[in-house]
């Protein structure tokens, strides 16, 4: 019977109806040249993303500075990268667009940030700063990093040896203070944004959900709010105690003989985690409105974007204590 059903089936797919008109063949050169392109609007897509992300999140991070107690840290506006920041295949596409490669290049400026104020421009090359000489290659981007850190001092200024085309300029940058969060960009379609407690994380799918940059501001300034209030710390806390009372009584059924396989310090540890959960979210929507107007953002449409959110996905803004989301972001700022 199951040869007879194989016939059967043979002469049904020989009988099937094929495409009368005779298409064209796509040659791998054009393959390639259309891969390149997509790849190239890809890229352009994220630098957007990523750039708008910063220029929406540095005022925030500066003007809530006395909103972040001990969570601070000297900052310059500055953002660098290379091309080994990224895969092989996007090297050549980085190269034709950018002009990236394996020298650190500066990607993005704040506005009215200290470096823009001291006249650093995006695709400057540094050389040296505070006479150390910047590093080549594949862990440059880690190194400038690390020796920023060294040098940033509030109200010191940090002079920077900067390549602009043919020419070596001389640059004196005085880092500011700033909340000391790291502004990220995961690559996720999802409407959702989080704070981890060192990170603020929005997704690209929120990025492109927002019409405007109070509305981007509105998210991570709520976000910002909650690193700033120790919500995540809180959180975990919460979670602890929940979980040790419930331990407790998974000792107690086990003395009794019974083998409840920890469920009751699962249930503590969840309902711990949630106690006042409805409160950390409101004091992160009030505060995130002081945060904004602090950063002179208009706050008079936040409910019409509050209810754009509920329509479309009424958990999209999640106080999150761990993720595996990757982030794709510059580095430093």
């Amino acid at each position: 019977m199951r040869y007879r059903l194989g016939i059967y089936l043979m002469l049904l797919l020989t009988a099937c109806a094929a495409p009368q008109m005779q298409t064209p063949e796509v040659n791998s050169v054009a393959a390639e040249m259309e891969a390149k392109k997509q790849r190239a609007l890809a890229i352009e897509a994220w630098v957007d993303q990523v750039k708008r992300l910063y220029r929406v999140g540095y005022p925030l991070l500066y003007r809530g500075v006395s909103l972040c107690g001990e969570k601070t840290a000297p900052a310059l506006g500055l953002f660098v990268w290379s091309r080994h920041e990224f895969k092989t295949e996007w090297h050549e596409v980085l190269q034709s667009s950018y002009q990236l490669s394996d020298l650190v290049q500066v990607a993005y400026v704040v506005p009215d940030s200290p470096a823009a104020v001291a006249g650093v421009r995006v695709g400057d090359i540094p050389v040296a700063m505070g006479g150390w000489s910047v590093p080549v290659g594949k862990e440059s981007v880690a190194a400038f990093e690390k020796k920023q850190e060294e040098l940033e001092k509030p109200g010191t200024p940090i002079e920077l040896l900067l390549r602009r085309g043919e020419q070596d300029i001389t640059i004196h940058v005085t880092p500011t203070p700033a909340c000391d969060f790291e502004l990220a960009l995961a690559r996720d379609e999802s409407r959702n944004a989080y704070a981890d407690g060192k990170r603020i994380v929005v997704h690209s799918g929120m990025m492109d959900f927002f019409k405007s940059d109070e509305e981007a501001a509105l998210v991570i300034a709520h976000e910002l709010a909650h690193n700033a209030g120790k919500h995540v710390a809180a959180k975990k806390q919460n979670a602890l105690a929940g979980g040790l009372l419930g331990l407790l009584v998974d000792i107690a059924a086990a003395a009794a003989g019974v083998n409840t396989q920890g469920q009751f310090s699962d249930l503590g540890a969840r309902a711990g985690a949630m106690k006042y959960s409805v409160q950390f979210e409101r004091e992160a929507d009030y505060v995130g409105l002081y945060l904004m107007a602090l950063s002179d953002y208009d706050i008079s449409n936040v409910a019409t974007f509050w209810r754009r959110m509920a329509i479309q996905n009424p958990n999209a803004i999640d106080l999150e204590e761990l993720s595996s989301h990757h982030s794709g972001t510059f580095h430093r700022y």
